[in-house]
């Protein structure tokens, strides 16, 4: 017999806990429905001038040698347009459900476009599509803009996510090694700066 943990990233206290009952068969059933997950999905999220563009990559784990998967959409935050979307499965765009191998590599790519000048701030959350095994995201950006991840959705709320070792000027690092469930994700933001501001947060 044996216990699993779990540690909750956002938690004051680092202490392990005993991993519900509840939470433990949710999980059987969302992986056993899916029949795959995704891991360590890297995304990365651009900002230049007027443009953001959003970049995920990851390797589709399956537990049966393949699994459907289904192209992501979507849409536009308010202050944003739709400008491309290109979902690709080992390089193939794919528009339509699609039965892929263990191992298969996946990249979705969106970008959007500010609206207008007058939009000075822009805010979306990124859901995942299937559980995860941890993930990562890195903002590149220029001296004309703010941005960060606000919060992660489908957990303890309150504390701040912190940048992760690898931040630099115009780039930050977000980590987590913690898995997730679909339908939680987390919450972006990105500011466009007058030449007087700061750029030390919101």
């Amino acid at each position: 017999m044996f216990e699993l943990y779990l540690v909750d990233p956002t938690s004051e206290s680092s202490m392990p806990r005993p991993i519900p009952d509840f939470f433990m068969d949710a999980a059987i059933q969302e992986l056993t429905m899916l029949g795959y997950y995704r891991a360590e999905p890297e995304i990365e999220v651009r900002i230049k001038d007027d443009f953001i563009s959003l970049t995920s990559t990851s390797t589709i784990i399956t537990f049966n040698g393949k699994a459907s998967v289904f192209p992501p959409r979507s849409t536009p935050a308010k202050g944003l347009k739709l400008i491309d979307e290109v979902y690709e499965v080992e390089g193939n765009e794919v528009r339509v459900p699609l039965d892929v191998q263990h191992g298969a590599t996946d990249r979705y790519y969106v970008k959007f476009k500010r609206t207008s000048s007058k939009v000075k701030e822009v805010s979306d959350t990124h859901y995942w599509l299937s559980p995860v095994t941890g993930f990562v995201v890195i903002f590149q950006y220029s001296d004309k803009h703010s941005c960060g991840i606000e919060k992660l959705t489908g957990r303890r709320s309150g504390l701040p996510p912190e940048p992760s070792s690898g931040s630099e000027k115009w780039r930050i690092v977000y980590k987590y090694d913690a898995a997730s469930f679909s339908g939680q994700g987390f919450s972006w933001w990105v500011k466009w700066l007058n030449l007087n501001e700061s750029r030390s947060g919101r």
